[in-house]
C-alpha cells in the first residue's frame, strides 16, 4: 500500500491505496495529513493477518516516530499507538 499527502494554494489533501482499497480527505497541515494518512492506511487498507509495508515520502513523520515523546504532537502519538497496538496483534508494520 501506498499513501502521500498533496498541498495547493486551496487545500491540503491525503490518499492512500492498496490492491483492494482506497481513501481520501482534505486536512489542515502537511504534516498532520502525512501522519493521518498513515494512520487511516492501517486502519482502512490493512488486511488481517497481513504484515504492512506503507510507503511514504515524509521523512518528518518517521522521524518524529523515531524520536517520541509525551510532547509529539497528536497525529504522531495516534499513529504510534496504532503501530503499538497491531504489534499487540502480530502485525508487523514497515514504514519506508
Amino acid at each position: 500500500m501506498c499513501t502521500d499527502a498533496s498541498k495547493s494554494h486551496f487545500h491540503i489533501s491525503i490518499a492512500g491505496t492498496s490492491n483492494l482499497r482506497s481513501f481520501s480527505f482534505q486536512i489542515s497541515s502537511i504534516f498532520t495529513a502525512e501522519a493521518l494518512a498513515i494512520c487511516q492506511a492501517i486502519d482502512d487498507l490493512s488486511v488481517p493477518g497481513s504484515d504492512l509495508l506503507i510507503l511514504t515520502d515524509n521523512f518528518s513523520v518517521l522521524q518524529a516516530l523515531k524520536n517520541l515523546s509525551i510532547k509529539s504532537p497528536k497525529a504522531i502519538l495516534r499513529l504510534a499507538h496504532k503501530i503499538l497496538m497491531r504489534a499487540k496483534l502480530n502485525q508487523k508494520i514497515a514504514l519506508v
